[in-house]
């Protein structure tokens, strides 16, 4: 048997971030030569279901969805995956039981789909945590966001976490805050199967150009997590101190999916022809970081992960790729805060874009090293 991988997606890809994510699997496989099918457990509901439920007739969701160049099968049965050597659960959160109690059911709700809470949590837990024991597919969590705190005094992770270390082959958390606070749960046996990952983001290979901000005249922006205040007047600071022009990528976060492809890829451009990006995303420093483009972000003073679009997780990010002065806590409502990131931005942004590739040394090498360990967990017949 030829090898065959099944890659499980995050259920968001009108999230420019989720969809560089998505590219990155068919991107990395495509050049090792492997074939592979792209899953999600949420697709669009068929045809005129809408209009039967009334008369108490389901003909549920489509089996298969379109979202720009992704092709994606509706996962819905572990059986799905008994004619592939390998399964790989690709990026984001949803391995991780804090998904599970506190993301999945709204995923439910937003596809029209009826369930409990605890309906939820058991297909959330057959789905992504394997709760019908292992599989016989080589099994490979890649990239995932392990930070939060699993010491409920209820133990509502505990079982969660343990069939985690039993049913899954390998983790490669996509940060080092992950890797050793899921190996405070596991086993002696268990802590051997989680080895440092990234997130698969930065898998992404583009075939466009080199990055040209030496002659740029303009920064790359767009603000949609944190909740910060004077977004504009911040904007204006920072394009009146830099003499650079500020592009916003207003839909960074709402993409279409028949224009998903065009509109992600022409930001791509943008971003890599201007000077700098500044953002409160996540996944907007991760692609700007990628193509080497200097990157600061801003987010809120937090102390750990709290839900799937807290703070922390940019905090993490930013501290192991060695870039920790380049990113920027604020206090919420706090003018004061938002200048002395203007001041920060402009004082370092001199050294950050005339040293980029020394400064980015250490993301490269980390993302050889992501690159080569992913690659060897594949199975090779």
């Amino acid at each position: 048997m030829k090898p065959r991988i099944a890659v499980i997606c995050a259920p968001n890809p009108g999230n420019a971030g989720m969809y560089s994510v998505d590219l990155a699997a068919v991107d990395f496989l495509s050049r090792n030569g492997f074939r592979f099918d792209l899953f999600t457990s949420h697709t669009p509901p068929r045809r005129g279901r809408q209009r039967l439920l009334p008369y108490r007739v389901e003909i549920g969701h489509k089996s298969k969805s379109g979202f720009g160049v992704l092709k994606l099968n509706r996962f819905s049965n572990i059986r799905q995956f008994q004619k592939y050597t390998d399964v790989l659960y690709w990026g984001d959160f949803t391995p991780n039981p804090m998904y599970a109690f506190e993301d999945f059911q709204r995923l439910e709700k937003r596809h029209k789909i009826k369930a409990t809470k605890e309906q939820s949590l058991e297909k959330w837990s057959r789905l992504y945590n394997l709760s019908g024991g292992k599989i016989s597919s080589n099994t490979v969590a890649v990239g995932n966001n392990f930070q939060h705190d699993y010491t409920d005094p209820n133990h509502l992770y505990k079982k969660y976490l343990r069939n985690l270390e039993s049913n899954f082959d390998l983790i490669l958390p996509r940060d080092t805050f992950s890797v050793e606070n899921l190996k405070a749960h596991f086993s002696v046996e268990g802590k051997s199967k989680i080895l440092p990952g990234l997130d698969p983001a930065f898998l992404l290979k583009d075939k466009s150009l080199s990055h040209e901000n030496s002659k740029s005249q303009t920064f790359c922006y767009r603000f949609a997590r944190s909740k910060l205040p004077e977004i504009h007047g911040f904007i204006n600071d920072i394009e009146r101190l830099t003499g650079c022009k500020g592009v916003h990528l207003d839909s960074w976060d709402k993409l279409d999916k028949s224009t998903a492809d065009s509109v992600f890829y022409n930001y791509i451009i943008n971003i890599q022809r201007s000077r700098f990006v500044v953002t409160d995303l996540y996944h907007l420093a991760i692609n700007a970081i990628r193509l080497n483009v200097p990157a600061f972000g801003i987010g809120n003073c937090v102390e750990s992960q709290v839900g799937s679009l807290g703070d922390f997780k940019k905090k993490v990010l930013f501290k192991m790729l060695g870039l920790e002065r380049y990113y920027i806590e604020v206090e919420k409502e706090n003018g004061y805060d938002l200048r002395k990131a203007t001041t920060s931005i402009v004082d370092e942004l001199r050294n950050y874009e005339t040293n980029v590739s020394t400064i980015y040394n250490l993301k490269d090498r980390l993302v050889r090293e992501f690159d080569e360990r992913l690659l060897s967990s594949l199975t090779r017949i």
